[in-house]
Protein backbone atom coordinates (compact mmCIF):
# COMPACT_ATOMS: atom_id res chain seq x y z
CA UNK A 1 0.00 0.00 0.00
CA UNK A 2 3.14 2.18 0.53
CA UNK A 3 4.30 1.57 -2.76
CA UNK A 4 0.82 2.80 -4.72
CA UNK A 5 1.11 5.51 -2.63
CA UNK A 6 4.64 6.40 -3.59
CA UNK A 7 3.97 5.91 -7.64
CA UNK A 8 1.11 8.04 -7.54
CA UNK A 9 3.25 11.08 -5.89
CA UNK A 10 6.38 10.17 -8.05
CA UNK A 11 4.16 10.00 -11.16
CA UNK A 12 1.98 13.57 -10.07
CA UNK A 13 5.55 15.28 -9.32
CA UNK A 14 7.27 14.11 -12.60
CA UNK A 15 4.17 14.92 -14.79
CA UNK A 16 4.19 18.91 -13.30
CA UNK A 17 8.08 19.13 -13.98
CA UNK A 18 7.86 17.27 -17.62
CA UNK A 19 4.39 17.04 -18.76
CA UNK A 20 3.77 14.95 -21.88
CA UNK A 21 6.87 13.17 -21.70
CA UNK A 22 6.64 9.43 -21.12
CA UNK A 23 9.96 8.73 -21.04
CA UNK A 24 10.69 10.89 -17.72
CA UNK A 25 8.04 9.67 -16.39
CA UNK A 26 9.12 5.91 -16.49
CA UNK A 27 12.57 7.38 -15.97
CA UNK A 28 12.00 8.59 -12.41
CA UNK A 29 9.05 6.07 -11.83
CA UNK A 30 12.10 3.37 -12.01
CA UNK A 31 13.92 5.51 -9.83
CA UNK A 32 11.65 6.34 -6.98
CA UNK A 33 10.58 2.80 -6.81
CA UNK A 34 13.97 1.51 -6.36
CA UNK A 35 14.84 3.72 -3.61
CA UNK A 36 12.05 2.98 -1.87
CA UNK A 37 12.66 -0.61 -1.98
CA UNK A 38 16.31 -0.22 -1.00
CA UNK A 39 15.14 2.23 2.14
CA UNK A 40 12.64 -0.63 2.71
CA UNK A 41 15.04 -3.09 3.08
CA UNK A 42 17.56 -1.11 4.81
CA UNK A 43 15.26 -0.34 7.64
CA UNK A 44 14.39 -3.85 8.17
CA UNK A 45 18.47 -5.28 8.21
CA UNK A 46 18.63 -2.43 11.13
CA UNK A 47 15.20 -3.80 12.74
CA UNK A 48 17.20 -7.39 12.70
CA UNK A 49 20.15 -5.74 14.20
CA UNK A 50 18.17 -4.07 17.12
CA UNK A 51 16.73 -7.39 18.13
CA UNK A 52 20.03 -9.30 17.65
CA UNK A 53 22.09 -5.85 19.72
CA UNK A 54 24.29 -5.08 17.19
CA UNK A 55 25.31 -1.58 17.21
CA UNK A 56 24.40 0.58 14.30
CA UNK A 57 27.92 1.45 13.70
CA UNK A 58 29.44 -1.43 12.89
CA UNK A 59 26.12 -2.48 10.75
CA UNK A 60 26.42 0.15 9.05
CA UNK A 61 30.27 -0.01 8.43
CA UNK A 62 29.14 -3.44 7.21
CA UNK A 63 26.79 -3.22 4.77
Amino acid sequence: QVSIDANIMSQLIIGSLYPNNPLANLEFLSYSVSTLLTSIGFISEFKFAHYMKIPPKSLFLIQ
